[in-house]
């Protein structure tokens, strides 16, 4: 029986884009799956080779967004002070024609981050980054970092003061930014303390208008414990979301510490079910033609590293996507619409997936 898993994904392209042609780009450091100190500093050199083409800029990306971009050689950065966490890197190489050339994704572990774990600083080391305290209708908080807190072994951790709880009891958030992805099971823990018992709410909520919560528990927080697991099974895709601490409605101070949230995607293996996978497959999309939304299945015989890209009959990508995956039969469910979220046009589109070892192309079709 093969194992049955939906597409972990990492969002690799904003916008739509032409393929360069004769261009190579690579990240030569660090290596992939390398694994730092906290509060490292992280050298990153990328390697571009460009055959009759003029390299216009060169950008790196950290976890999808925007880090640096060169206008010249040599293509190299120093990220410095990276608090704990799992960080990928890729770089895209721009030329003369505004084509554009992806590297391979790297993935980069920093302190004893779990696998799978997507919380940046979960241990508050180096710096609040990129932790926010958001107050609201009139509330007075403040967060500082406080390095002998003591909740766990690593010592330091979060400790939030409210002095006004303002006119809502949803008035001082702690957050960072977060991305939800359907199909994914996601697993929360961490470490508290409050001088009384303190309700507070875990979220995962909009970040735009209405600002709904995706998921919502509510839990009370008294002793130095471990509080979780909390777990949310997600049935939405949704990259602009933020994971929060709701902590107002009352004047109890909190402490914070070790916040882990495990997408078991990347933890959950089951041997015994794919024991008959014997080769990669790209199969045909379900439904082709299709109106508002198609399912893309592919197998993969090991773990590695997989790119499913789409691109319309001109050639230009509309959506590239990348991940370490398991092996099995994994599913990717398009919407129709580009890296921006903008809806395409009807018609012919094709969709590309490429392993170190593989790589197959096929056809669907887009009616409107």
């Amino acid at each position: 029986m093969r194992a049955k898993k939906s597409l972990t994904l990492v969002l690799l392209v904003l916008g739509t884009t032409a393929i360069a042609q004769n261009v190579s780009v690579q990240i030569t450091s660090p290596e992939h799956k390398s694994r730092y100190p906290v509060c490292s500093t992280v050298p990153i050199a990328i390697d571009v080779q460009a055959s009759g083409v003029e390299i216009k800029k060169v950008e790196l990306y950290e976890n999808g967004s925007l880090l640096k971009t060169f206008t010249k050689t040599p293509y190299t950065y120093s990220r410095k002070n990276i608090p704990e966490g799992m960080y990928q890197y890729f770089a895209k190489a721009i030329d003369g024609t505004n084509a554009e050339t992806f590297s391979d994704t790297i993935l980069v572990f920093i302190g004893n981050v779990t696998e799978g774990n997507l919380i940046l600083n979960g241990q508050f080391n180096c710096s609040s980054w990129p932790w926010r305290l958001d107050q609201y209708v009139n509330a007075v908080a403040s967060f500082s970092i406080v390095p002998t807190l003591g909740l766990t072994e690593d010592s330091s951790g979060a400790y939030i003061e409210i002095t006004n709880v303002g006119d809502a009891p949803w008035a001082v958030q702690l957050m960072q930014p977060f991305k939800l992805q359907k199909g994914h099971t996601y697993e929360i823990r961490f470490f508290a303390e409050a001088p009384e018992p303190k309700e507070i709410e875990v979220a995962i909520s909009q970040d735009y208008e209405p600002w709904q919560p995706h998921f919502s528990q509510r839990i009370t927080i008294f002793q130095a414990d471990e509080y979780g697991p909390l777990i949310y099974e997600c049935d939405v895709d949704d990259p602009k979301t933020m994971f929060k601490f709701v902590v107002g409605g009352n004047l109890i101070p909190i402490s914070i510490d070790a916040v882990q949230v495990i997408d078991r995607m990347w933890t959950s293996v089951e041997q015994k079910k794919i024991e008959n996978v014997s080769g990669y497959a790209l199969s045909s999309n379900y439904p082709n033609p299709f109106n508002a939304e198609t399912t893309i299945r592919y197998t993969l015989p090991k773990n590695e590293w997989v790119t499913l890209s789409i691109y319309d009959v001109l050639g230009k990508k509309i959506l590239s996507v990348s991940q370490y995956q398991n092996p099995g039969e994994h599913t990717f469910h398009w919407d129709g619409k580009d890296a921006s979220g903008n809806p395409v046009h009807s018609g012919i589109y094709f969709f590309r997936l490429d392993t170190q070892n593989y790589s197959q192309t096929c056809k669907m079709v887009l009616v409107k």
